[in-house]
């Protein structure tokens, strides 16, 4: 296994020194991780067995995609839905520990394209540790997919992701808290799409170690500080994308006042692969986010971004995505509201092979109504457009989408 293995276990040794040392007592204003699990547990009315049990049930993206495979000429339309149950059990052992163990699989239909029907499947296993300063997280996964799985991959294609993560949180007796985190994940294209014949060269290993520190600054407002280390590790060495990042951020949380709540996240990014004649990016990177209710009815948000990130093409190791955007919500009763936004950006690529970058540019509309009945079932009605314009030749795509999705979620266990 690649070096990933390396990061995972050096947090596996940060939490067995923080579990043999002295146990403290948290201060008034902070929370309290054994009571933190507590709720989460007792939250869960619906028991089985030993169990607590949050009984989920999903039909979405039922509707007609313009687009199924993204391409600029001669589109397929096909009527789509993705359905099928979910759960989550809970088991709780003492007054420290707490198991959630969550399953989902569901059936992704094509009317008329079958070669795109199969089944996903969802499979997640939390195990939470606390102390009186402490919380401790272990999370593994496994990920079975058949969609479209970034905004770059246009057609769906078949991928199986597992993976591992553990997370430290450490609240200070002085309004500071230490988030310590290390993952690692394997991503494997278990089929490809005639048109990519080579879509196994992104068979890879992930691998992400970080830490962050906040700041209580208000009540409601946190300042923080956050280092973050990655690689990308490929299973085939004909590939030549192996790469490593590392970015260091600053930023605040604030919500002043119930109606607002954002974010502003800003750093400097490195990312450099390994292949001798790839573009290394060095730059400015972050976010910004807010949102603001206006009176009980309305809400209004909006959101910049700038950040460079793997790219799933294979003749360029990563795309700076640019992207301002912004939308609403409004409430016309209590349980039914009409979203929505809108957003507009561009990707730029820098090639290993071509003396011409990749540009591109897009808009996405999306419009959606939402109605909430009997507290637990929830049906809506989605509408986006996608458009896309490129500087390489047939890579331009026009893509709508329209579907109704129905969800069924124990609201009393939240």
């Amino acid at each position: 296994m690649p070096h990933a293995d390396t990061c995972l276990r050096l947090l596996m040794l940060t939490i067995w020194v923080l579990a043999a040392g002295p146990l403290l007592v948290f201060g008034a204003d902070s929370s309290d991780p054994i009571e933190m699990l507590k709720s989460m547990y007792d939250e869960v009315p619906m028991h089985l067995g030993p169990f607590k049990v949050i009984p989920q049930l999903y039909i979405s993206n039922m509707g007609m995609d313009s687009n199924v495979y993204g391409t600029s000429v001669n589109p397929v339309k096909d009527f789509t839905f993705t359905s099928g149950p979910a759960g989550t059990f809970l088991l709780r052992l003492g007054h420290r520990a707490l198991f959630s163990f969550y399953e989902s699989p569901r059936y992704v239909f094509y009317r008329k394209e079958a070669q795109q029907r199969g089944w996903n499947n969802a499979l997640t296993l939390d195990q939470y540790a606390a102390m009186n300063r402490v919380l401790i997280k272990f999370t593994e996964s496994l990920l079975i997919s058949h969609e479209r799985i970034s905004s770059e991959i246009d057609f769906p294609a078949r991928v199986q992701v597992g993976s591992g993560q553990g997370t430290i949180l450490w609240q200070t007796a002085r309004r500071t808290s230490i988030q310590l985190r290390a993952s690692v994940a394997e991503f494997k294209y278990t089929e490809v799409d005639p048109r990519e014949a080579q879509l196994y060269l992104l068979d890879r290993w992930e691998s992400t170690s970080a830490i962050t520190i906040f700041y209580q600054l208000f009540p409601k407002t946190k300042l923080f500080a956050e280092a973050e280390a990655r690689g990308y590790d490929f299973t085939d060495p004909a590939s030549g994308r192996d790469t490593r990042s590392f970015g260091l951020y600053s930023g605040l949380e604030f919500s002043p006042d119930a109606a607002m709540r954002g974010r502003i996240r800003m750093g400097y990014k490195d990312f450099k692969p390994t292949n001798p004649g790839a573009k290394p990016f060095s730059g400015i990177a972050g976010d910004i986010s807010v949102s603001r209710q206006l009176r009980d009815r309305y809400i209004v948000r909006g959101l910049y971004t700038r950040d460079a990130y793997f790219s799933a093409w294979l003749d360029t190791p990563y795309y700076i995505e640019e992207r301002a955007g912004g939308g609403g919500s409004v409430y016309f009763f209590r349980n039914f509201r009409f979203d929505y936004d809108y957003s507009i950006g561009s990707n730029s690529y820098p090639s290993y092979f071509s003396t011409t970058d990749r540009r591109d540019t897009f808009k996405i509309h999306t419009a959606r109504a939402i109605h909430r009945f009997r507290d637990r079932w929830e049906l809506g009605l989605t509408y986006t457009d996608f458009s896309r314009r490129s500087n390489i030749v047939g890579a331009d795509e026009d893509r709508s989408y329209w579907g109704i999705h129905v969800a069924y979620n124990d609201k009393r266990s939240r």
